[in-house]
């Protein structure tokens, strides 16, 4: 049981034992810290479940704080996909297809609901869908708990960022809160709950204002990361319950680290001559980072629904007096959904795009389409018609997978970057 998982905490130890023993000085020290969070994460979760705790799942990073506070464990399975399962996305398709799920869908969904069933991750007590960022990470929850037979609901997100869109979603997180009180033995009624839930935003605050500094180091030229570095810039969601002493540290040491880099004028991407913001999908399975630095393109920002809200282009859930009041904790968790460009309408999420690209005086975009992956195919023309006509940036489009090699091209890739980057300079 969590074979998978046992495997990418053996891989952290491994990595912390190579640091401790050789430090490599080209290297954020920081990455330390950030493997052994990682890695009691992990851990933190298999104790759980075999400790009979309870363990919510969601997509929309609420659980983060909102579950911690109700006396849960939380778990973004989307994410876990992201960071364990993409080595073994293949064994663990094969297995979602036969449990009935498309062979072409959004491979960071359908992979954590195959690890379930394969006894690769631990299983939730309630789950909480949400539409802040696609039908299929909704569809993704609402799935698991079909499959597990536990408690689940499903929060409609509004397109408008506005604050009737905050009551909207308000309403329901109280709603919410109350059903899975009901439902889920041992879970804390969020009037018991609030208290912790506004401390745990307090601390959360803090973490995310040290990203946010970090993303302003990114806006220097040139850029202060290698181009793998900055692809794991972290969020906030998927951090250790009882950790966040280290995960504050580590948060804090980070900052400094990138804000020393720009001080000493450290490239990142040596002889950087080209800056490109990197759209939605991450090349998991190819050397693309490595292979754009060895032609000196750097790759300074990576457009997801969640990074405008951290780079400070558009509100956050963390920033005083959005609505000129200060917030209950349950609206703080609303305005959650609300940090997501990918969750509102196509034109939110173009014009967030833009403001990127203008912040990091990107010179293109090079958009990875998944394949499944509805909300990219369906927007990145928005996004790359608007950069067109407002900055005169071009936009590479590459359609393929996020975590399958199968159909995967290198050379092919390869060639469409040179062509495209010789055109640019």
């Amino acid at each position: 049981m969590f074979e998978i998982y046992k495997k990418h905490i053996a891989k952290m130890e491994s990595r912390i034992s190579k640091i401790e023993a050789s430090p490599d000085p080209t290297k954020l020290l920081s990455n330390k810290l950030r493997y052994e969070l990682e890695r009691d994460k992990m851990l933190e979760e298999i104790h759980a479940f075999e400790g009979g705790q309870l363990i919510g799942h969601s997509v929309c990073g609420i659980g983060a704080r909102l579950f911690v506070a109700m006396g849960a464990h939380y778990i973004h399975p989307s994410i876990t996909a992201d960071s364990v399962f993409s080595p073994y996305a293949r064994q663990l398709l094969d297995i979602g297809v036969k449990l009935g799920f498309p062979e072409r869908g959004c491979e960071r969904t359908i992979l954590p609901i195959a690890a379930i069933a394969d006894k690769q991750m631990p299983p939730p007590s309630f789950t909480v869908a949400t539409t802040d960022s696609c039908d299929w990470m909704a569809h993704e929850c609402e799935a698991i708990a079909r499959m597990v037979g536990c408690p689940s609901y499903t929060i409609d997100t509004s397109p408008i960022h506005d604050e009737k869109g905050l009551n909207y979603i308000t309403d329901q997180m109280y709603e919410m809160v109350d059903y899975l009180h009901k439902k889920v033995p041992g879970l804390r009624s969020f009037a018991d709950s609030e208290e912790d839930l506004a401390v745990l935003q307090e601390r959360y605050g803090k973490m995310f204002g040290h990203i946010r500094e970090v993303y302003k180091f990114m806006m220097h030229v040139p850029s202060p990361l290698p181009n793998g570095e900055t692809f794991r810039i972290p969020w906030l969601d998927r951090l250790p319950k009882n950790g966040l002493d280290k995960s504050e540290t580590y948060f804090r040491m980070f900052r400094d680290e990138v804000g020393e880099r720009v001080v000493k004028k450290i490239e990142g991407v040596p002889g950087e001559r080209l800056r490109i913001m990197l759209a939605v999908s991450g090349p998991f399975y190819s050397d693309l980072l490595k292979y754009l630095e060895k032609r000196q393109i750097a790759m300074v920002v990576v457009y997801n629904g969640l990074v405008p809200s951290y780079v400070g282009v558009a509100p956050s859930m963390f920033d005083k007096n959005v609505f000129g009041r200060k917030l209950s904790p349950m609206e703080v968790e609303a305005r959650r959904q609300q940090d997501i460009s990918w969750g509102s309408m196509g034109e939110i999420w173009a014009e967030h795009g833009v403001r990127l690209c203008q912040a990091f005086q990107c010179d293109a975009i090079l958009y990875l389409l998944q394949s499944g992956c509805t909300p990219t195919l369906g927007t990145w023309k928005l996004l790359a018609e608007k950069a067109e006509k407002e900055l005169g940036i071009p936009t590479l489009a590459y359609d393929g997978r996020m975590m399958i090699s199968d159909e995967y091209d290198e050379k092919k890739l390869h060639d469409l970057v040179d062509i495209f980057f010789e055109m640019k300079s």
